[in-house]
């Protein structure tokens, strides 16, 4: 069997795979990886676009389960969105299969990557932005109840008594890491949408479906929901449009290369193992942070690949 790997020499394919790493890795703490891995690929020999987006898919989406099993384990228990995930994942298998059908070769693929490219922009912006508020106001409740509990003491050295907040209303002031999120069926019928969109905008992009669904939901819910609850719905998304892409995929006769796929996915569930690993010990805010940062990133360079 012919594969593209066999006219990879030694340096090729340690790139390809170091590549595959650190986009895996990115993918396992941000959600937003894929667009890294690609085009490594394409600066290879004997690799196109169709070839490498196909042999992507069926190398991830073991990760991306492997992904959903170990987020699974971060978030508390019984706190897993599993209806937002499953509903926004049907929406995506839905919106591809549409894609892939009625409006492939009708739709401006470069306008679409600008639009997309725009929007994780958008999504990066407000998300610095509100890490960066989220700091400064956790730093100014520090600073009043410092200046609460200092005037305490000067009272209570004059024998007098004061009512002050009590540290459950400190305590509940300071609540800014909720990651328990039970959607309502208003917010399942936006997720369904969303999913969709996702769907139809991966499959005419070529762009990978966190990179759609989290910046949407990210302006969508800002910062009322945890991170690490939106890439968990990210996550089962991902699965759900990883096995519709390959249903596809096989049904239009595009096929992966097998050689690209062992050296692929043994790197991809590496990296995403290591980096779910650092949301254990990633805060709200430097999560949001660095994900507004990425998305940055992935805007502006998916802006300038539609653009070319």
């Amino acid at each position: 069997m012919r594969t593209a790997l066999a006219s990879f020499n030694a340096s090729e394919i340690a790139y390809v795979a170091l590549a595959c790493v650190f986009g895996a890795f990115l993918t396992g703490a941000l959600g937003l990886g894929g667009v890294i891995i690609l085009p490594a690929l394409l600066l290879t020999k004997d690799v196109n676009a169709r070839t490498g987006v196909a042999s992507l898919f069926v190398a991830f989406t073991p990760a991306m389960a492997l992904r959903v099993v170990i987020l699974r384990r971060t978030l508390p228990r019984d706190g897993f969105p599993w209806r937002a995930g499953t509903v926004t994942g049907i929406g995506a298998a839905g919106g591809s299969a549409l894609a892939a059908t009625a409006l492939l070769e009708r739709t401006p693929r470069n306008t679409m990557m600008i639009v997309v490219g725009a929007v994780a922009a958008l999504a990066g912006t407000k998300d610095v932005v509100d890490a960066c508020l989220i700091v400064f106001n956790r730093r100014r409740r520090a600073r009043e109840r410092r200046t609460a509990e200092d005037e305490v003491v000067v009272v209570e050295t004059k024998g007098e008594s004061v009512t002050t907040r009590d540290d459950a209303t400190w305590a509940a002031s300071d609540v800014m890491e909720n990651e328990l999120w039970a959607p309502s069926n208003t917010e399942l019928l936006v997720l369904f949408i969303f999913g969709v969109l996702v769907g139809v905008l991966s499959v005419l992009t070529g762009t990978g479906g966190p990179i759609i669904f989290l910046p949407l939901a990210a302006i969508w819910k800002g910062s009322k929901v945890h991170r690490k609850v939106l890439l968990a719905v990210s996550a089962v998304q991902s699965v759900f449009l990883g096995v519709a892409a390959i249903i596809s995929e096989v049904a239009i006769e595009q096929y992966p290369d097998v050689g690209l796929v062992l050296l692929i996915a043994p790197c991809a569930i590496l990296g995403v193992f290591v980096g779910v690993g650092v949301l254990r010990y990633a805060s709200r805010e430097a999560l949001m942070f660095f994900m507004g940062v990425v998305l940055l990133g992935v805007g502006a360079f998916t802006i300038q690949q539609g653009s070319s």
